[in-house]
């Protein structure tokens, strides 16, 4: 494993370029101090003026005096953005997806990170379990803000049992120190049937509702349980049946109301699913207010028809230079959703017609049924049950793919789909302005000569 601060690459016309300082170096100290973490980093570059130490490919160390303006970068990337190894969870759920993944999938999947940390880098969650009091104050101290903390309940002996950890009875004690430190908190419940939904959740509203202004948001969203849970010898839960989201959503809305009148914000919100589930109406997008906890599908269908609203209304019809039938394959979840703008989005392009294919989990099983879980196995099976026009465009929506890489979680590639589909491929944004922008494209190809 490469040491985390090595430094990678130096940025051009940076100081550290000016300095002669090389990629393949370590920085050692900053003051003659070590450094723990890209946290501390920063907080050492806001001195006028610093001594780095630094260890250079051929093993001999320099030491370089910098004075710099506030407006100056060092011009320095690390091997790692933490500058340190990203911390385990220590945690053993009995919800964790991750614990219920086959075997034999790819390495980087497996792996559980759960470092506060990152709550500021990339805005995961953590469950503050393998934080010391002592780290938990220094990341205080530094008024980096705000923590994205995974709290599910706030009953300690539940959270215990849900966990299976017993330092997961502090969090109460924990979020308190986080909001007196006046750093800004969101919070993530999963929610399990039976466990911390009900009288359990009334409860964990109730304490978080102590918190004060601090207090950014609350989400909750449904565990998703794949069909591997009973040959993994897993805990045995329950998904969520239409009545059970619905009585969810009563209790949503009822502390909405509550938090409208003490906190002047809803600040609790449920993912996507629950709506759907419950077979309930979408609730409108000034419902979401400011759409806090998007990236966690809080919003996210909401979001999609008001932004496409938007951009629809503001096309004039455009008739494609190339007629053929546009494919978009999601999740059970959002086909019918999907489904219901495909009209709109015709009259905008005539030429182009728009089929959503429902694609079904078979390989996490039926109670998996997001888009961003459909794998490559999953398209082409479902592309096999149904009728696709030999002409047709795939449009692979981008949240299928691991970031940056034209693959599914089952390592088949987009080049994987379209040669055993025989289907043209594109991969589109997830979002509406994405998929609008990948269809105008379409809709301005001209035929093949």
């Amino acid at each position: 494993m490469d040491d985390p601060k090595r430094i990678m690459a130096v940025e051009p016309g940076s100081i550290a370029a000016a300095l002669g300082i090389q990629p393949g170096s370590r920085l050692l100290a900053v003051d003659g101090e070590p450094v723990p973490d890209v946290f501390a980093w920063r907080l050492a570059l806001l001195a006028p003026v610093y001594v780095l130490t630094i260890e250079e490919p051929d093993g001999s160390l320099v030491e370089y005096e910098i004075e710099a303006d506030e407006d100056e970068e060092i011009g320095l990337e690390f091997a790692e953005p933490l500058m340190d190894h990203c911390r385990r969870c220590q945690n053993r759920c009995i919800f964790c997806f991750i614990d219920q993944l086959p075997a034999n999938l790819r390495e980087t999947l497996y792996f559980k990170d759960d470092d506060l940390r990152l709550s500021f880098l990339t805005g995961n969650y953590v469950t503050l379990t393998n934080v010391s009091d002592a780290e938990l104050d220094r990341l205080i101290r530094a008024r980096l803000s705000p923590m994205n903390v995974s709290v599910h309940t706030t009953d300690p002996e539940l959270r215990v049992r849900m966990m299976r950890n017993p330092a997961a009875a502090r969090i109460m004690e924990q979020l308190r120190r986080i909001v007196d430190g006046g750093i800004r908190l969101n919070v993530q419940l999963v929610l399990c049937p039976g466990l911390n939904d009900g009288p359990a959740l009334e409860r964990t509203l109730g304490d978080l509702a102590t918190l004060g202004p601090c207090l950014q948001s609350i989400a909750a969203v449904p565990v998703g349980l794949t069909r591997y849970r009973e040959s993994l010898g897993l805990p045995q839960l329950e998904t969520y049946t239409p009545a059970r989201a619905a009585a969810v959503i009563d209790s949503c809305e009822r502390w909405q109301a509550r938090f409208l009148d003490s906190h002047g914000s809803r600040l609790f919100y449920l993912g996507d699913e629950f709506y759907l589930r419950a077979g309930r109406p979408l609730p409108l997008p000034e419902h979401y207010e400011d759409y806090p906890q998007l990236e966690n599908g809080v919003g996210l269908l909401t979001s999609f028809a008001s932004d496409l609203e938007d951009m629809l209304s503001g096309l004039e019809p455009r008739p494609a230079l190339r007629p053929r039938t546009l494919l978009l394959p999601v999740g059970v979840d959002a086909a019918p959703f999907l489904a219901s703008w495909s009209r709109r989005i015709e009259a905008r392009f005539p030429g182009l017609g728009l089929q959503v294919l429902a694609v079904p989990s078979l390989f996490f099983g039926p109670r998996i049924t997001v888009t961003g879980l459909v794998t490559g196995g999953d398209l082409l099976a479902a592309l096999a049950e149904n009728e696709v026009p030999p002409d047709a465009v795939l449009l692979i929506p981008d949240v299928m793919l691991r970031a940056g890489e034209p693959l599914f979680l089952d390592d088949l590639s987009v080049a994987d789909i379209a040669r055993r589909s025989g289907l043209e491929t594109r991969i589109t944004g997830s979002r509406a302005a994405g998929l609008v922008d990948t269809i105008r494209a379409l809709a301005a190809e001209r035929p093949v000569p």
